[in-house]
């Protein structure tokens, strides 16, 4: 099921929040499968993943998604969703975006003690971020864990990620 997450391909009404990211044509080696039952894998997957984790909406996340941006996972935490995406922006490119989105919408403010973006009328504290009980958007360098997730993706794509966007949202 984690592999599936980043291969949904059915949307939720709406336009895609954002597009998929390039899988790998041919199987890792480290699989020692076919390429005929690579393609048969990834076609399962993508169903499964599409009954399970669908690509929200624009107008469901309610916030924009970069544009050098991929789909990489999405879920539910209660009455609250996330996305994830990877973008080949970097951290900095990617926090001036979302401050001047985010300056355009009402009750966003940027943390400095827990660089993120939130969406509340009190301090963000601690407590809101662990509970995840209001709208967040963190950006973080990609790391070798996120990559690691990535093994059916394509290798060029990979090497040109510098960032993950994680972002906790009630869906409109």
């Amino acid at each position: 099921m984690v592999l599936g997450l980043f291969l949904a391909s059915v949307v939720h009404a709406g336009e895609p929040f954002a597009q998929m990211m390039p899988m790998a044509e041919k199987p890792p080696k480290e699989l020692g499968i076919s390429e005929k039952d690579w393609k048969q894998m990834l076609d399962l997957m993508a169903q499964q993943s599409a009954q399970e984790s669908p690509v929200p909406s624009k107008h469901e996340v309610g916030v924009p998604a970069p544009r050098n941006s991929f789909y990489f996972a999405s879920g539910d935490m209660g009455e609250i969703k996330f996305v994830t995406l990877v973008s080949q922006d970097d951290v900095d490119e990617l926090r001036k975006f979302y401050k001047d989105a985010l300056d355009q919408m009402p009750g966003w403010k940027w943390s400095d003690e827990f660089s993120m973006f939130h969406k509340s009328e009190d301090p963000l504290t601690m407590q809101k971020i662990m509970s995840m009980s209001i709208p967040v958007i963190e950006i973080e360098q990609v790391n070798e864990g996120t990559l690691a997730f990535m093994f059916m993706a394509d290798e060029k794509f990979k090497a040109s990620l510098k960032s993950l966007v994680k972002i906790a949202y009630y869906p409109n």
